[in-house]
C-alpha cells in the first residue's frame, strides 16, 4: 500500500488512514499478511455491527479490500482474503434539502461576503465548494470559468473527478459575473495567481468558515440547519433538468462522467412538479372523449396491401397469379399433375420453366 499512497488523493488517503489506524492495524497488526482468512475478517467486520454505521463499515472493507489487492498485485499472497466478506446494507441516506426558489434567493440574499458568492457559484454554476476555493484570478475568463483545482482539508490537488476538469459558462443575466466583480473590488490580492477568496494573508478561505455562515442564515430564515454545500449542488442539477436543459449539459457543467450520476445521484423533484404531473395525468383521463379512443385504439381496416406493388407473378398456366400459385387455375394444374403422378416423383415437361417447377412443387406440397 506504501508504494501506492502517493497516488491516492488526499481524501482517499484521509479514509484509508482512519481504517487502518483506529480497527485494521489495532486487530490484525500483530499478524502476517499470509495468514489471514476470510472468516476472520467476517467475524471481525460482524463485531462491529451496532458499534459503527453501515457506511463505516464499508469504507473500511473497502480500505482492507484494496490493501490486499495490491499485496496480490505484489505476489505477496495468492488470493484477496477480504473478498467474499458479506457486508451490511448501507442505509439509504437523507435526500439533501431542496429549497424553493424564493428560498433560495433569500439565502442567496443574506448571505454575507464571501460565502454569498460562493453560494451562487455553486447554485447556478455547478461548482463543488472546492473548486470554488480554489478559483484563482487567472482562471476567470470573459465568457466562462475555468475549474482545474481543488481545495479539500487544507491543500490544494486535482479535481475530484477526470470530468471535474472543466469550463461553465456564465449566465446571460449577468448574476455571477455581478458577484464575482464584488469580490474583485474588495480584493487585497489581484495577481493573475492569487486566490479569488483569499484570506487576509492571501490563502485560500477555509470550507469550514463559509459553512459557518451558511448554517447560520439558515437559522435566521428558518430554513432545515441540514442544508450544506452539495443541498446547492442538487438544486443546480434539478433546476437544470426543469429548465429543459438535455441531461448531457447538466452532466458536463457539474463534471460528471456518466448521465445516471446527475440524474439519479443529484436530481429531484420539487412538490409542486409531482402534483403538477398527477393532475396532467387525471386531466388525460377524464377529460377524453370517443375521438382519443379512435386515435388511439387500433383499428382493423380491412387486408392491408404492400405500399409498394410489384409486379404480379404468373400461375402455371401463364395467367397472372398474385399469390405465387395458390390462385384456382394453380390448384386445378396441381390436381390434374397429382392424378397424373400419383406416388411416383415427376420430372417436369421440358416447356416449362426451373421456376414454375418450383412453384408447382410448392404447391403440390402445400394442397
Amino acid at each position: 500500500m506504501e508504494l501506492n499512497w502517493p497516488l491516492l488523493k488526499k481524501s482517499t488517503q484521509a479514509n484509508y488512514e482512519f481504517s487502518f489506524s483506529s480497527y485494521l492495524i489495532p486487530q490484525f497488526g500483530d499478524r502476517k499478511i499470509v495468514e489471514l482468512n476470510t472468516m476472520e475478517f467476517q467475524a471481525f467486520f460482524n463485531s462491529l455491527l451496532g458499534k459503527l454505521s453501515p457506511y463505516t463499515i464499508c469504507n473500511m472493507h473497502a480500505a482492507l479490500r484494496a490493501a490486499l489487492t495490491q499485496a496480490k498485485t505484489l505476489d505477496l499472497i495468492e488470493r484477496n482474503a477480504a473478498i467474499g466478506v458479506k457486508l451490511p446494507k448501507k442505509k439509504p441516506s437523507k435526500p439533501n434539502q431542496l429549497l424553493s426558489f424564493p428560498q433560495i434567493k433569500a439565502v442567496i440574499e443574506h448571505l454575507p461576503e464571501p460565502t454569498n458568492t460562493i453560494v451562487t457559484l455553486i447554485v447556478f454554476g455547478s461548482m463543488r465548494v472546492g473548486e470554488a476555493l480554489a478559483l484563482r484570478w487567472n482562471d476567470i475568463l470573459e465568457d466562462c470559468i475555468v475549474i482545474d483545482e481543488r481545495l479539500y482539508d487544507g491543500d490544494l490537488d486535482d479535481p475530484k473527478t477526470l470530468h471535474g476538469n472543466r469550463e461553465v459558462p456564465f449566465d446571460g443575466l449577468g448574476v455571477m459575473k455581478s458577484a464575482i466583480s464584488r469580490i474583485w473590488q474588495e480584493a487585497k490580492h489581484r495577481k493573475p495567481d492569487d486566490f479569488v477568496f483569499a484570506t487576509r494573508s492571501g490563502t485560500p478561505t477555509e470550507r469550514r468558515n463559509v459553512l459557518r455562515h451558511l448554517k447560520a442564515t439558515a437559522k435566521e430564515l428558518e430554513i432545515p440547519r441540514s442544508i450544506d454545500f452539495r443541498s446547492f449542488r442538487t438544486m443546480h442539477a434539478s433546476l437544470m433538468r426543469r429548465s429543459g436543459a438535455r441531461p448531457e449539459v447538466a452532466r458536463d457543467n457539474m463534471g460528471h462522467s456518466e448521465i445516471p450520476m446527475t440524474l439519479e445521484g443529484y436530481s429531484r423533484t420539487w412538490w409542486d412538479e409531482r402534483a403538477n404531473a398527477v393532475s396532467a395525468v387525471v386531466n388525460m383521463v377524464m377529460n377524453s372523449d370517443a375521438t382519443d379512443d379512435s386515435n388511439q385504439q387500433h383499428m382493423e381496416k380491412g387486408v392491408r396491401h404492400m405500399l409498394f406493388q410489384t409486379e404480379p407473378e404468373e400461375c402455371l398456366s401463364g395467367a397472372p397469379c398474385t399469390k405465387s400459385g395458390a390462385c384456382s387455375t394453380c390448384r386445378i394444374d396441381c390436381k390434374l399433375l397429382i392424378l397424373m403422378v400419383g406416388e411416383r416423383g415427376f420430372e417436369p415437361p421440358t416447356p416449362w420453366s426451373r421456376t414454375r417447377s418450383k412453384l408447382l412443387l410448392k404447391s403440390v406440397e402445400n394442397w
